[in-house]
């Protein structure tokens, strides 16, 4: 900002004082306009779910724009006038130029333009929701738990309504879901209340039924698919703190599934949380614990798994940057303050940090 002065020189200090003042006013303001939020674009990058503080308050959302490196918080706010998303922030999803945010507490699934992130929808009718799967054009999965958080279910939504038409059990704490040409696959983690199953659910996308269960490890909760095709399923296990003779404490697991049936268990000294798979779909990576853990890597053609970490840390959450070929891990500090997603290479080499909301919890890559 430049200003000039013409005036004579009798009244030269009084015109160099007003040039100060004016010059000091442009400086604040622009100080005020860098700290204030910022416009984001929605170019390519990267979305960050933030659950927000559990039980209260609302969940945010973080975009980083992979073109600049900017990082804008709480982008749902700022497009929709201060309006909270709710609370808890599950999980983020995109498809056809939509956003699904799925609110765990609010018991909603919020739909957002991806252009200008403008809310235009809720689907509503569902409880303690998930994770939202689209398996069409006009149709998608949402996992959800239940009222009582264990009688979970997968909802049937009409994407072009955006209201639930049909509601199949599955099991309990119903959480990832894999699509297979008409099949569904869902992983019963058993719920956040102590329950316990150990099941994958599969749903015949055609018909609305369930078709069958395959008996995996105790609790899981995550899924993929390698280069072979089989299906891999992290487990978290259970541990019953007050009574370590309870007979159905058991171990986190990492399970391979063929042909529906589970034909190999590798039993973990912990858990395994987020199972994830790199691109060449040879190469396992999932976190140790559900509240922070480690990352553990697995090689597909290996018997047995590597007991040291690839990344020492306690994670919240894991996921991979396919357009950059590497690893985000969500680090929850101490669940009260914004958190960060940290994102390794797949040698482990931390490469940066991006600032996030409270409780990061789930990404999404824009392309």
């Amino acid at each position: 900002m430049a200003f000039f002065c013409f005036a004579k020189p009798t009244f030269s200090i009084r015109c160099t004082l007003l040039v100060l003042a004016f010059a000091l006013l442009g400086i604040s303001a622009c100080k005020d306009d860098d700290k204030g939020p910022k416009e984001p674009n929605f170019n390519p990058g990267i979305l960050i779910a933030n659950e927000g503080p559990f039980q209260n308050g609302t969940g945010t959302v973080t975009f980083w724009d992979r073109a600049t490196g900017e990082t804008s918080q709480d982008v749902f706010a700022a497009a929709n006038g201060g309006a909270p998303v709710g609370n808890i922030l599950q999980s983020v999803r995109y498809h056809n130029d939509l956003i699904y945010l799925v609110v765990n507490n609010g018991a909603k699934v919020v739909v957002v333009d991806a252009a200008t992130f403008k809310q235009v929808a809720e689907i509503k009718g569902l409880a303690q929701p998930r994770y939202i799967l689209p398996v069409s054009d006009n149709k998608a999965c949402v996992s959800q738990w239940g009222a009582d958080g264990l009688t979970g279910s997968v909802a049937i939504v009409n994407l072009n309504t955006f209201t639930v038409e049909k509601t199949i059990p599955t099991g309990s704490g119903p959480e990832h879901m894999l699509q297979a040409a008409s099949r569904l696959y869902v992983a019963n983690s058993g719920g956040g209340f102590g329950g316990i199953d150990s099941t994958i659910a599969i749903v015949d996308l055609n018909t609305g039924t369930l078709l069958s269960k395959i008996t995996v490890g105790t609790n899981p909760n995550s899924m993929t698919v390698d280069k072979t095709g089989a299906i891999w399923v992290g487990c978290s296990g259970f541990t019953d703190w007050a009574d370590p003779a309870n007979p159905l404490n058991a171990p986190g697991s990492l399970v391979k599934v063929v042909d529906g049936e589970a034909v190999l268990t590798l039993a973990l000294p912990e858990q395994a949380y987020d199972l994830i798979i790199n691109p060449a779909g040879d190469r396992l990576f999932y976190l140790s614990n559900n509240y922070g853990g480690n990352i553990h890597a697995h090689s597909i053609d290996q018997p047995t798994v590597h007991p040291a970490p690839f990344v020492a840390g306690a994670f919240y959450a894991l996921g991979f940057d396919h357009v950059e070929g590497a690893l985000l891990a969500a680090d929850a500090k101490d669940f009260q303050s914004n958190g960060e997603v940290k994102v390794f290479d797949l040698s482990g080499t931390a490469k940066r940090a991006i600032p996030a909301g409270i409780i990061p919890g789930s990404f999404w890559i824009l392309e």
